[in-house]
């Protein structure tokens, strides 16, 4: 096991260092080479997802968990990067029912038996995680909190627009 950062630096020459985190289009340019490449895949280590839910700026932690396994793999790629040095990011697939209705795109997890071929699978294999259908909601468990997704202290301090009656102040 190998500690990484979350996140792929995200190209460009002008862009604000942030990280890409989650992969969800095979097809932009950012992954044509790793994707295709078994060397730059991963299983990321889980107890459980996350997801932000409630009004924004308000939005709260809700966990989803495989309660018969207590940690679980998603399907990721990780690299050395000159940015950063080592990082990580996960596949992202159509969303279960349970997780719907916060996001329409989750981390692919994977089957203990399915952690070799992951790590071997051709780039047809690849697409074909991507694009099965999503891991069972009946075989998951969700947990709402009152955890913030972003906590106070860590929000950015940009000046945001005040929204009164009708009109953008």
């Amino acid at each position: 096991m190998h500690i990484a950062q979350w996140g792929f630096p995200r190209p460009g020459p002008k862009v604000e260092p942030s990280p890409v985190n989650l992969v969800a289009d095979l097809t932009n340019p950012m992954w044509e080479g790793m994707a295709p490449d078994p060397r730059y895949r991963c299983l990321i280590p889980a107890s459980a997802l996350g997801q932000p839910d409630g009004p924004k700026g308000w939005m709260t932690r809700t966990w989803f968990t495989i309660p018969d396994w207590p940690v679980f793999a998603l399907a990721g790629f990780c690299r050395n990067v000159p940015e950063w040095g080592a990082v990580y990011a996960a596949m992202t697939g159509e969303s279960n029912a349970l997780v719907k209705p916060l996001n329409d795109r989750t981390p692919i997890i994977l089957a203990p038996e399915e952690y070799d071929l992951w790590l071997t699978a051709s780039i047809r294999d690849v697409i074909g995680f991507q694009f099965r259908l999503p891991f069972p909601a009946g075989r998951m468990a969700m947990e709402r909190t009152d955890e913030l997704w972003v906590p106070l202290g860590k929000r950015s301090n940009r000046p945001r627009r005040k929204q009164e009656g009708s009109r953008l102040v």
